[in-house]
């Protein structure tokens, strides 16, 4: 699959970033906090039951379905949706992810395992996270996640081998799959009007 990079955000063409005060405000990464699933509870069948992720409609609603027009408006299409899928067998050999989206909000948990998170703002402010499942048998098991909203640069690396559950508010659209060449050049950009 070939992923185009070159359409720019209309917010952040240089025209448009003359100052500060044009300048959209984006997700910074002091946002990006670990949560906590449901947890993992004995089925009625023996299995195990994952329960990561159970919020009420008007949460969902109002954060994880809410779409700003920087986010939908700059870009030429519109893959506003629901997307769940999972990643599993994450081997500690190579780093996963490296990207932004400018639509996309993920909630990830991981599920087996654990997973060391990096995020980069367009700001130039970073964050990690070591995210996994937590608890024992005994006093009862849990999955941590996180929440990653659009224009947040995030890499991962499998601490050892993982499974992660991934809820995202768009469906896969290659162009609000951004690489970290498109990053770079769109933070220089914002870096530089907010300067």
């Amino acid at each position: 699959m070939v992923r185009k990079q070159s359409i720019v955000p209309v917010a952040c063409s240089p025209s448009n970033l003359k100052t500060e005060a044009q300048l959209p405000v984006y997700n910074r990464v002091s946002t990006i906090k670990k949560e906590l699933g449901v947890g993992i509870f004995k089925s009625k069948s023996g299995g195990e039951l994952i329960v990561p992720y159970d919020r009420k409609l008007e949460e969902v609603q109002g954060r994880f379905f809410s779409y700003d027009q920087k986010t939908v408006g700059p870009t030429q299409y519109d893959n506003r949706g629901l997307r769940i899928y999972m990643v599993t067998k994450v081997p500690t050999t190579a780093p996963g992810a490296m990207e932004m989206h400018e639509v996309r909000r993920e909630i990830i948990f991981v599920t087996r395992g654990r997973v060391l998170w990096t995020f980069e703002d367009l700001y130039g402010d970073t964050h990690e996270l070591e995210i996994g499942v937590v608890g024992d048998d005994q006093s009862g098991r849990n999955c941590e996640g996180v929440e990653i909203p659009p224009y947040v640069m995030h890499t991962y690396r499998a601490l050892e081998e993982s499974d992660m559950f991934i809820i995202a508010n768009a469906s896969f659209h290659e162009d609000d799959l951004r690489d970290m060449q498109y990053f770079k050049t769109l933070q220089t950009r914002v870096m530089a009007a907010s300067a």
